[in-house]
């Protein structure tokens, strides 16, 4: 198990730079921890598969929970900019292009690693920008 959390690890620390695509990562790390975890059936007794799986996981994203919930490259250096902050938590994004199951995915992932308060945060971000937003717009066409 040591091997395994360590390559995962390495491979989740090369796929997950700041520049990276949080969604893409997502899928990756899905497609992984299915691998691994059919692998396990096939070679390995019964009672080491979750053992298996749950090792994948969170050697995949247990490093990388802040990264992957604020939607990649953190800009907290950048100019505040309504229409970039609203979609830049990865929880945005999928809300935006109406992914239902890559969200359902992606809170099941955070939820078994425990790192279901960095979504929580991430939505409260979206949510408090999005209002922002749209309050900003109300002001501009009543004017």
């Amino acid at each position: 198990m040591n091997l395994l959390s360590q390559y995962y690890t390495d491979q989740a620390e090369k796929r997950s730079r700041p520049s990276d695509d949080p969604l893409i990562f997502l899928d990756y790390c899905s497609v992984k921890t299915a691998e691994e975890a059919s692998r396990a059936r096939t070679v390995l007794p019964d009672t080491s598969w979750n053992a298996v799986h749950a090792t994948t996981e969170r050697s995949l994203l247990l490093g990388h929970l802040d990264w992957l919930a604020d939607g990649g490259e953190h800009v907290s250096a950048r100019t505040w900019v309504p229409s970039d902050e609203s979609i830049s938590s990865v929880i945005g994004q999928l809300i935006e292009m109406n992914d239902p199951e890559k969200l359902r995915t992606l809170i099941i992932a955070f939820d078994r690693v425990g790192g279901v308060r960095k979504l929580v945060n991430a939505f409260k971000s979206f949510v408090t920008v999005s209002l922002a937003v749209v309050f900003f717009i109300s002001c501009l066409t009543s004017s």
